[in-house]
């Protein structure tokens, strides 16, 4: 299995997600956050080169949330004089678009974590 280190993964992920935006800033601070998310859960100073595609797709989402406005479930919606009502209470505990998403791929990640050493 191959490893990245966590600057050389920041830069694979910024690379990749730059093809399609001009914020590169914005990429390289989410990518970052990413990598670190992951080191954290996995416990490890290395990262997955088989998560730069995930990280990818994850970078892209959260740089098209913050370009929509975010994303929050929507309750309803009527047409004819425009109510729109959001589910508020089925967004997860963090408000965060971004821990949810995170948490989705614990499974995925586990399979590079390692036991935490003492």
């Amino acid at each position: 299995m191959n490893y990245l280190t966590p600057d050389e993964a920041v830069e694979k992920i910024v690379d990749a997600v730059t093809q399609n935006t001009t914020d590169t800033y914005q990429a390289e601070r989410l990518a970052q956050k990413f990598v670190y998310d992951v080191l954290d859960y996995c416990n490890r100073e290395d990262f997955p080169k088989a998560l730069v595609f995930t990280a990818e797709d994850m970078v892209t989402r959260w740089l098209e949330d913050t370009e929509d406005g975010g994303r929050a479930p929507l309750k309803s919606l009527t047409q004819n004089d425009t109510t729109y009502q959001f589910a508020v209470s089925e967004v997860s505990s963090t408000g965060d678009p971004k821990e949810e998403d995170f948490d989705r791929l614990k499974p995925k990640l586990n399979l590079y974590r390692r036991p935490k050493s003492l």
